[in-house]
């Protein structure tokens, strides 16, 4: 067999696709960061976790690189400044950020600072927003921009965007005014003689628009709507084309709903476009052009890293350890029989006679009439069947449709620390695909074929859609796990709406955050260690007071102590166990 290669591990995680230069695989088969790509250090992140453990900063572990947010803060800058220059665009352009993409404090003061130097703005959508902008906003070159009450401040288009936010524009969008809307709030302007206090209009057409047509349909439309507001005397100067430039997030660069079929220079270059073409054919000024891309700005620059506690899968028949004797049941010696002789000519009838019978077992013992060794043994040869259709049917030309189930049937379960709801609330709530692979071991060939389950006692906390080679899989090959190795797998391009969106299922709060930084010398520092929420933290939320439930413990452990139920020591040890876990991480340690 061919020896497994790093470059394999870079083809079946498609790191090539996503990893915009930022990320890749080092010859020790570790997963790096290079925040500012060829001019920087090359970060081992496995490496970087192991020394975060020496600081007793435990996974899960949010690992934020800022030098990622200062350059994509810059590469949408040079490719607006790229278009307005080769079409001589007179207006001016700038970046925007709206907080609601991510409103951490760090990353908020991170994207002010670097952002100066290109007048980088800020949007708020809400009063504690806006108050968190202007104590933050200290350029007076920069723009703010205030969102109130949506149907009130935006243009509502026809055009609609793409992907999973389509509904978010066009006419069933709750955003904006229509067109007759609009010329009412027109006429309003003018009996009131306030022509020249009308600046800025502004469009929605949707987050993470996926094919770069509906961009430019919108842009066209937008355009018009500047052109004509403008030679109704109007004072228009500035054009707000929103949000909507996406995030190529499973590296295929098409129009699925996780990528983008175009680049942020196309984009730029569509943008400014439309406007010239538009503000030349109506003989109008051309306006200054706001892009708010909060989400192409920010989703590179955070990756989430957890541990696996444990892995389950599905019990199967080994012929070296079980046997199927001639007085066994005829249910267990038929689905022997299956599983001896089964070839692709006779698949997908074996399959379903396999089905069938494990399902009449199944029957039987709810019935009684069928004893627990026997179901477990019927279990046991339907998985072994189900493990090698699967294996036939993937040679097929043509599988059958209803054989696509298999593999995540029979994929293992890998548990691990984090949960979905608080760090991937899009990948539940609307199947957004990250990138995920392990950080180690990518030298290695991985094996098991797997889904990946939270420390949550919801079903939904799983993930079961992954980046795979050019394509999004049910599964995700794993390494199996050494007893005295921990296994660290990481999911990347998490900087955009997961932190804040995320809730406290099961009362898992925050997890650990870490601020990596390039320096001088060619290497990094850990510039800034941000601690989990404890027990006691997430329990405030909800109403409960930390002193409150010790003295509950303590006068429930007295009573123990007294009625002889536990002993004094045992009521010592319970106590100071409990106290621990109340003050410590929501994640197991």
């Amino acid at each position: 067999m061919k020896k497994w290669r790093i470059d394999d591990s870079r083809d079946l995680y498609n790191v090539k696709g996503w990893g915009v230069s930022y990320f890749d695989i080092n010859d020790k088969g570790h997963a790096t960061v290079s925040p500012i790509k060829n001019g920087g250090p090359s970060i081992d992140l496995y490496e970087l976790v192991q020394e975060l453990s020496l600081r007793d900063v435990s996974t899960p572990v949010l690992l934020r690189f800022p030098d990622i947010l200062d350059s994509r803060i810059e590469k949408i800058h040079e490719c607006f400044t790229k278009a307005t220059t080769e079409y001589g665009y007179k207006g001016g352009h700038y970046s925007i950020f709206p907080i609601k993409v991510n409103q951490q404090r760090a990353v908020l003061e991170e994207v002010v600072s670097h952002g100066s130097k290109f007048n980088i703005g800020l949007e708020a959508g809400s009063k504690p927003e806006l108050h968190a902008v202007l104590a933050n906003m200290q350029n007076p070159d920069a723009l703010i921009i205030c969102n109130g009450y949506k149907d009130e401040d935006f243009i509502k288009l026809a055009s609609s965007g793409s992907g999973k936010w389509e509904e978010s524009g066009g006419y069933h969008s709750k955003f904006g005014l229509n067109s007759s809307e609009l010329l009412e709030a027109l006429d309003y302007i003018k009996e009131e003689k306030m022509e020249d206090c009308m600046k800025l209009i502004h469009f929605h057409l949707g987050s993470q628009i996926t094919n770069i047509r509906h961009i430019k349909n919108g842009l066209r439309e937008v355009s018009q709507f500047y052109v004509q507001i403008r030679k109704m005397g109007m004072g228009l100067e500035f054009v707000d084309v929103g949000g909507g430039l996406g995030v190529d997030y499973d590296g295929t660069r098409s129009s699925n709903a996780s990528s983008v079929n175009y680049s942020i220079q196309e984009y730029a270059n569509d943008v400014v476009y439309a406007m010239y073409e538009a503000c030349e054919n109506g003989d109008v000024p051309h306006p200054n052009i706001i892009a708010e891309s909060g989400r192409a700005l920010s989703a590179h620059h955070s990756i989430l890293v957890f541990n696996v506690l444990e892995t389950a899968g599905q019990a199967f028949f080994d012929e070296s350890i079980h046997e199927i004797s001639d007085d066994a049941p005829e249910a267990l010696k038929d689905l022997y029989g299956i599983y001896k002789s089964l070839s692709p000519k006779n698949l997908l009838e074996s399959w379903h006679d396999a089905m069938q019978i494990n399902d009449d077992t199944l029957s039987g013992f709810k019935m009684g009439d069928v004893d627990l060794q026997t179901r477990a043994m019927s279990e046991r040869l339907f998985w072994s069947i189900a493990r090698k259709v699967d294996q036939l049917a993937r040679d097929l030309r043509h599988p059958p449709y209803e054989l696509s189930e298999l593999p995540r049937l029979l994929a293992e379960k890998y548990f691990c620390n984090f949960s979905l709801f608080q760090s991937l609330p899009d990948s539940w709530g609307v199947d957004q695909v990250f990138p995920i692979m392990p950080i180690q071991r990518l030298d290695e060939e991985p094996t098991i074929e797997t889904t990946i389950q939270d420390v949550t006692c919801d079903s939904d906390g799983k993930i079961d859609m992954f980046v795979r080679g050019g394509e999004v899989a049910r599964t995700i090959p794993l390494h199996p796990i050494k007893k005295d190795e921990p296994y660290f797998i990481a999911v990347y391009l998490v900087g955009a709406y997961q932190e804040i969106l995320g809730d406290l299922h099961n009362l898992f709060g925050d997890t650990n955050a870490v601020h990596i930084v390039c320096n001088d010398n060619g290497g990094y520092d850990i510039d800034k260690v941000i601690d989990g929420e404890s027990v006691e933290d997430v329990l405030d939320y909800v109403n409960f007071s930390d002193k409150a439930l010790v003295r509950n413990m303590e006068n429930w452990v007295t009573r123990s102590v007294k009625e002889g139920k536990i002993t004094l020591q045992e009521g010592k040890e319970f106590l100071n166990i409990y106290r621990s876990g109340l003050y410590g991480y929501t994640y197991l340690e």
